[in-house]
């Protein structure tokens, strides 16, 4: 089954960790800001927050949405590049063994000449398919039939014919490849796309939470909600529970007067 990478994979857990920040605390925030942020009331304070939490979990499923899209891609291109390859092994042998069935025939050395048929292995897919095309019609054309040293008939015709069935197989393998690497590319590009819309939104939601957090007098949960470059690129996850409800407790200021004795 085809998995996100790994990278996609931790900032949609930073996502989810943030997003589940407002969904654990929300009320009890909005009850402490409603307080200090004048003219706001808590439902409308808590609608705010929820607002944040539902952009950034939309963006994060169109980013995986996206990111399963390019993988699946990634997995059909192996498969048509499989079977390229294995049409250009087909492909290379049967003209191998036309070009060994020319040369079985006595005073006939200019044959393979004739008929286009290199004496080297050819170098890419896409020129063998041509090769194959070219002596296939070549030798299709031909209206002769030797006979070789062993006494056996050779029909150039049967033998074109044979490399022109490998010629389409591997011409429409070679243009699966093509199509499948356009696609491949454009799966890309769009998932990057809104990869980096991710990240914006990602850091402004992050960002924000952070900053009202404080607000509200809950440096915890704000620091664990602070978003880093290192957690926007997907290259680390948070590794303290968001869920605790003590972290929407605030907590009176420590009396610097007071010592213990």
């Amino acid at each position: 089954m085809a998995q996100m990478s790994a990278r996609v994979e931790s900032q949609k857990k930073n996502s989810l960790h943030v997003v589940s920040s407002v969904q654990v605390h929300k009320t009890k925030v909005a009850d402490i800001l409603a307080s200090t942020l004048h003219g706001l009331s808590a439902a409308q304070i808590s609608q705010f927050l929820g607002a944040l939490a539902t952009a950034l979990d939309a963006q994060t499923k169109a980013l995986e949405q996206l990111e399963m899209a390019y993988v699946k891609e990634q997995a059909d291109d192996d498969g048509y590049r499989q079977e390229r390859d294995q049409a250009t092994i087909e492909g290379q042998e049967a003209l191998n063994n036309a070009a060994y069935r020319l040369r079985s025939i006595p005073h006939k050395q200019d044959l393979l000449k004739k008929y286009g048929i290199p004496t080297t292995q050819v170098d890419t897919p896409h020129q063998l398919a041509n090769t194959l095309k070219h002596t296939g019609t070549l030798l299709c054309d031909a209206a002769e039939t030797y006979t070789d040293a062993f006494g056996q008939e050779v029909h150039p015709h049967a033998l074109g014919k044979f490399l022109l069935q490998k010629a389409e197989r591997l011409e429409r393998g070679v243009e699966d490849v093509k199509r499948e690497q356009r696609e491949l590319q454009d799966a890309l590009i769009e998932r990057d796309r809104v990869l980096e819309r991710w990240g914006d939104v990602y850091q402004g939601t992050a960002s924000a939470l952070e900053g009202l957090y404080r607000i509200a007098g809950l440096r915890e949960l704000a620091d664990r909600v602070r978003p880093t470059v290192r957690r926007r690129r997907g290259e680390e996850t948070p590794t303290q529970p968001i869920d605790d409800p003590n972290l929407s407790t605030p907590h009176p200021p420590e009396d610097p007067t007071h010592t213990n004795d």
